[in-house]
């Protein structure tokens, strides 16, 4: 019975493929008839990867793969944007033969962080890397702790997770667990008092938790007197981090960033901590990372009309996402243009919230002559930008025509988009400065 299930399941893979789709459909189709499928695979010499979390994870979990491939092992990984459960069936059973035996050295799969608890139950991970938990999507996710909750019934029978040292929210993970840390020990890029006043309060055992230093909203050195409660111990820890260069230092070891971005060094340590746990050569992992991809949907920068044009690509619902462009503009200090929109909330979900930007900490960013409000939502953005004390406010809901309206200004423009104008943004410089 199984046998012909995965006969049809590659079937209706193989027709997903030349139709461009189906990277979800035949697992869910599979899954529906049998929910006891995934015991009828065998991983006898496969390595079982797991990453998720709020954002990051699939920055993380490609950098694992390309990695991978570099080193010339055979991975199986759910790239095609879908880190539900029936996706994570359809590329076991894409990388299976049809008596179920793996076929590939590794799987890496990102999971969604609430769904990732319908294959835990089913699988288990050699690894599993977390990256963060964070006020993602308030209006499916409610706040962090109903996130930790379903996260924690999941993990119930697994064993190893990779885990940032400098957040205390990953400590809720840590019970009874083999756990990897990672962190970063370089103070010339702390503060000493909090900026992001809008961020997660963290309480241990009901007492608030204090701070020696922040990296990042309720990242840092932290610790709390009363309960013996603080920033544990770290296997790979950053120590020195250079911007300008795209580099850091771990472990004495210099590694690539990929962008100059405190979001990158984090997913470039829990990389590097992923493969230190899988006992890998760092040296080796170090090699890797000098030929890692540049996705300039994620970060672009580039000079137009002798003025520089930087592009952030931001995930909407997500403040933590907007803060790390917030923490890397605050970084330049010259006067500047501001440019912040999308073409939708999201495509998933109609809940159109807007309540996640005004967790988004504008105010921190100094020197800003105009700020340009684009898209569906320029208005709520403009009043959000009223609020954070910008004075000078252009309202565009046409990106073209927001783009055109650059074209008389002089100044370094900074761009905060969601992915969907990353592309359209660029397009419409290009042709702005060849008219």
């Amino acid at each position: 019975m199984n046998l012909l299930l995965i006969l049809f399941a590659k079937l209706l893979i193989l027709i997903g493929k030349k139709l461009k789709r189906g990277s979800s459909l035949p697992g869910k189709i599979i899954y529906k008839i049998n929910k006891n499928i995934f015991k009828y695979f065998k991983f006898k010499n496969t390595k079982l990867i797991g990453v998720t979390g709020s954002s990051g994870k699939g920055s993380s979990s490609y950098l694992i793969v390309q990695i991978l491939r570099d080193l010339n092992y055979k991975v199986g990984y759910n790239d095609s944007g879908s880190n539900l459960s029936y996706a994570i069936l359809t590329t076991i059973i894409d990388n299976c033969d049809i008596f179920g035996n793996s076929k590939v050295d590794y799987f890496v799969f990102e999971m969604d962080e609430r769904f990732s608890i319908f294959v835990f139950k089913d699988l288990i991970f050699d690894q599993i890397l977390i990256t963060n938990i964070t006020k993602d999507q308030p209006p499916r996710q409610y706040n962090p702790e109903t996130v930790i909750n379903i996260l924690n019934k999941g993990l119930k029978n697994q064993n190893n997770l990779i885990i940032n040292a400098n957040d205390p929210i990953m400590q809720h993970f840590t019970f009874n667990k083999n756990v990897t840390y990672y962190d970063i020990k370089d103070k010339n890029i702390s503060y000493q008092t909090q900026i992001f006043n809008n961020s997660y309060t963290n309480y241990h055992n009901e007492e608030k938790i204090k701070y020696h230093h922040y990296y990042f909203e309720n990242t840092g050195d932290y610790y709390c007197e009363k309960n013996n409660f603080k920033t544990p111990k770290s296997d790979i820890s950053a120590t020195l981090i250079d911007y300008e260069k795209l580099e850091i230092l771990v472990n004495g070891i210099n590694f690539k960033l990929a962008y100059p971005m405190l979001f990158d060094v984090y997913n470039t340590l829990s990389v590097i901590s992923l493969f230190y746990a899988l006992n890998f050569n760092l040296k080796t992992i170090s090699n890797s990372m000098k030929k890692r991809y540049i996705d300039k949907k994620i970060y672009n920068s580039f000079i137009e009309n002798n003025r520089k044009v930087v592009v952030i690509n931001n995930k909407n619902e997500n403040s933590g996402s907007f803060n790390q462009a917030m923490l890397y503009l605050a970084r330049q200090q010259e006067q500047k243009i501001l440019v912040v929109g999308w073409k939708e909330i999201s495509r998933r979900y109609e809940f159109n919230d807007m309540s996640w930007l005004y967790d988004v900490e504008f105010e921190i960013i100094k020197n800003v002559e105009k700020v340009y409000c684009v898209g569906i939502d320029a208005y709520d953005i403009a009043l959000r930008m009223k609020y954070a004390g910008f004075k000078n406010i252009i309202i565009s809901q046409d990106l073209k025509n927001a783009v055109q309206k650059l074209k008389n200004d002089n100044l370094n423009i900074y761009a905060v988009l969601n992915f969907d104008y990353i592309l359209p943004f660029n397009k419409y410089m290009e042709e702005n400065y060849e008219n």
